[in-house]
């Protein structure tokens, strides 16, 4: 992975995705920082503890659920205050207009959330979401990637509430996310 500056002043990231990414954008930044992440993250274990403190590439690490293998998530980075996956919007996730269906948006979303509360919380602990509320903004075409970034708004001793900004590769906002987390306190699981 090459980062450089062309001549009109971009961030080139090298790679297989041939964006450029304007120091004025947040979004492009963010996206090429995750990218430069992500790169390091194939690199030996090492990387991790470089770029992650101990104990917070935990969720990275983990086995997910069935259902987010099922729907293509897949975890770019995760701490107790930011969680960011990625989503390939695929020909199964549209809907009958042939964008992708708004409950793979907020299923994306709401397993983002998950993430970000069970990173904060202590053993014998689980959670289990209780609300979510989404704002649809714009569509998302077959092939493209979203990039989803959770962020807590509120953690509290019997709930969390985080929140997720969904967007395309281009950079626009698809769809935020509110969502409230209830702790589960002496939890075993069935």
């Amino acid at each position: 992975m090459r980062l450089s500056r062309n001549p009109d002043g971009f961030l080139t990231v090298g790679g297989a995705d041939p964006l450029q990414y304007s120091e004025n954008n947040f979004v492009a930044l963010k996206r090429a920082k995750l990218e430069a992440f992500q790169y390091c993250l194939n690199q030996p274990d090492h990387w991790k503890e470089i770029f992650m403190p101990e104990g917070e590439h935990d969720l990275l690490d983990g086995e997910q659920p069935p259902f987010a293998d099922l729907i293509g998530f897949r975890t770019v980075s995760a701490s107790r205050d930011e969680v960011v996956a990625e989503l390939l919007a695929t020909e199964a996730l549209t809907n009958r207009n042939g964008v992708l269906h708004g409950g793979a948006i907020m299923a994306f979303a709401d397993h983002l959330g998950g993430l970000g509360a069970i990173a904060n919380l202590h053993t014998g602990q689980a959670t289990t979401t209780i609300e979510s509320k989404t704002n649809f903004l714009r569509p998302v075409s077959v092939g493209d990637v979203l990039l989803g970034v959770c962020i807590p708004l509120h953690k509290g001793r019997t709930t969390q509430v985080w929140q997720t900004t969904v967007t395309r590769r281009d950079g626009k906002v698809v769809a935020i996310v509110t969502q409230t987390q209830m702790v589960l306190n002496q939890f075993q699981r069935a």
